[in-house]
């Protein structure tokens, strides 16, 4: 059964990054930021690994935090606000491409619209970057 509120979301994080204004996302550390930024006025908000990493007493950047906890906070930021939600894994995507591809299908299934890495694109593979696009486009709905 599709997520059609996921669905919603992630059309509204299309619109935002085709429409005419730029937009700011705001990173949240938590479900009452997430809120405050809400109530603001923004309409997409980021989540941040290192002020997530930070929380606990944990150094961002050294797998300290595993994919799964990241995405389960971001997907607690999503519930939360109802906004789009890019998520920043920091190191949390993995270092195979079937890590990254197991990263964002998960990323998909707890509702996220859009995720970053501090991989810089130039050490990625192309058969990396291409095995992803075809991922990314096959979940993409058909008129997008």
């Amino acid at each position: 059964m599709p997520d059609i509120a996921a669905q919603a979301r992630y059309e509204q994080f299309v619109e935002l990054h085709r429409g005419p204004d730029t937009f700011i996302m705001p990173n949240a550390w938590d479900g009452p930021s997430a809120l405050l930024f809400k109530e603001a006025g923004f309409k997409s908000i980021a989540t941040s690994s290192a002020a997530f990493a930070a929380t606990p007493g944990r150094i961002d950047g050294i797998h300290a935090v595993s994919r799964d906890t990241h995405l389960d906070h971001a997907a607690l930021l999503t519930s939360v606000s109802g906004l789009p939600i890019n998520g920043d894994f920091g190191d949390g995507c993995g270092e195979a491409p079937e890590d990254v591809r197991a990263t964002v299908a998960a990323a998909i299934a707890r509702g996220l619209t859009g995720s970053e890495s501090r991989t810089p694109l130039v050490t990625i593979p192309t058969r990396f970057v291409t095995s992803m696009t075809r991922f990314a486009a096959s979940r993409l709905p058909e008129n997008t």
